[in-house]
């Protein structure tokens, strides 16, 4: 069966174990880029959630589509991730956690003598971590094994959610340069603990924002084809 889901492009096998119980495997993979605006900056931003699972489809009734789905599924523990301007292009002041800051812009010449990383705008790059095993629950309509008036061809729908747990939000690097009120004696970023620290708190009370990956909703319809594996006359 091929679907597209709320988990992105998802692939699915199932075979039947018997009249009442299906076992259903799927391959998933959800890929979501934007440039997101806020507060004057704009910061690239992208989602990638790439998920394998299992899945028991329990049918209350042999002859019927209805069918309870709990099942599995495993993920890639990064789910999202940025990279943050801190500071405005034309650098200056900026505040992360109470505490000012002064970045170079973006457009400083470099130094030779100084690494990359530690030059120009500041910039922060973090990522959104969930766990890598989440339970599922799940109800739909639509049998991918057994005969239907459609012969060979169903179109499954499926409605539930999955239990992601608390996500949190991972401090990758920071990068840039911080310098006085006057634009001069600029050092790296990274080499800031206190900037560090500040950056992880400012990050940390973003958390309440993700508490909707808790309980990830699971949407997704699909077309299946059957393959006609079993003997007619012992198919039940």
């Amino acid at each position: 069966m091929a679907s597209a889901s709320t988990l992105g492009g998802q692939l699915q096998l199932a075979t039947n174990v018997s009249p009442h119980i299906n076992l259903r495997g799927n391959y998933g993979l959800l890929l979501w880029k934007k440039w997101v605006s806020s507060d004057g900056f704009t910061t690239h931003a992208g989602v990638t959630l790439v998920s394998t699972g299992m899945m028991v489809d329990i049918f209350p009734f042999a002859n019927r589509g209805l069918r309870f789905s709990p099942g599995v599924i495993v993920h890639n523990r990064q789910f999202a991730e940025g990279d943050i301007p801190l500071a405005s292009p034309q650098g200056g002041a900026f505040v992360v956690n109470g505490h000012t800051y002064y970045s170079a812009s973006r457009d400083k010449p470099w130094d030779q003598s100084v690494s990359p990383q530690d030059q120009g705008q500041v910039h922060a790059y973090e990522g959104v971590r969930i766990r890598p095993v989440a339970m599922t629950i799940s109800t739909g309509w639509g049998n991918m094994v057994r005969e239907n008036k459609g012969g060979h061809w169903s179109f499954p729908i499926e409605l539930g959610v999955a239990l992601m747990g608390s996500p949190s939000v991972k401090p990758g690097y920071i990068y840039g340069q911080i310098c006085d009120a006057e634009g001069q004696n600029c050092t790296g970023a990274a080499k800031n603990p206190q900037l560090i620290n500040d950056v992880r708190a400012q990050f940390d009370g973003y958390k309440s924002h993700l508490d909707l990956l808790k309980t990830y909703p699971v949407i997704s319809c699909g077309v299946a084809y059957r393959f006609g594996l079993h003997r007619r006359g012992i198919q039940r």
